[in-house]
């Protein structure tokens, strides 16, 4: 047989296809639909302006309600303004990431998963960039390659996405001042 060998008889061309096919079903998995609809409700979230009064405050789920109580300061700001406004104080930005991580924790979907833990993050980062202080048990590493993962995803709103951006250069910073 001057055949070479190879697995269920295709030639060494045809198992270099099959394995690009193959390796390519992995990466990209989401459709243009879903990163779509994330954008959409991340937008939508960041848009929001925050609730006036009790009675909305009782149309709201438990989470969310709380969560504008807490803020009431900010009333009228929108999450995402809060989240970029470099006079947000540490507390304010502490409720916003520790909300979200609930929200991440409840979420019936991926799509809504996924936009709650950028907002978490967006939250991280803007401690970290406005008042030097770490809210999270993660490492800057770790927290380096997460900033990285969601500026580069697609979906994120360019306002997180700089963010973002700006605190992945202080986690590699703080990454290279400990070696």
């Amino acid at each position: 047989m001057d055949r070479e060998s190879s697995a269920f008889d295709l030639g060494p061309d045809e198992l270099v296809r099959l394995w690009d096919i193959g390796s390519d079903l992995g990466e990209g998995t989401e459709t243009p639909e879903e990163n779509q609809r994330k954008a959409e409700l991340l937008h939508d979230w960041l848009a929001s302006p925050l609730p006036v009064g009790s009675d909305v405050l009782q149309l709201l789920p438990a989470i969310l309600s709380r969560l504008c109580q807490e803020l009431e300061p900010f009333t009228g700001q929108s999450l995402g303004s809060l989240l970029v406004e470099p006079s947000t104080d540490i507390d304010t930005l502490k409720k916003i990431k520790d909300i979200s991580k609930t929200v991440v924790q409840r979420a019936r979907t991926e799509t809504a998963s996924e936009a709650a833990t950028a907002v978490y993050y967006g939250a991280i980062a803007a401690a970290l960039l406005f008042h030097a202080q770490k809210i999270t048990s993660f490492s800057y590493r770790s927290l380096q390659e997460s900033f990285a993962v969601l500026s580069e995803s697609g979906w994120v709103h360019p306002d997180l996405i700089q963010l973002l951006g700006q605190a992945l250069e202080v986690c590699q910073q703080k990454t290279k001042d400990k070696q």
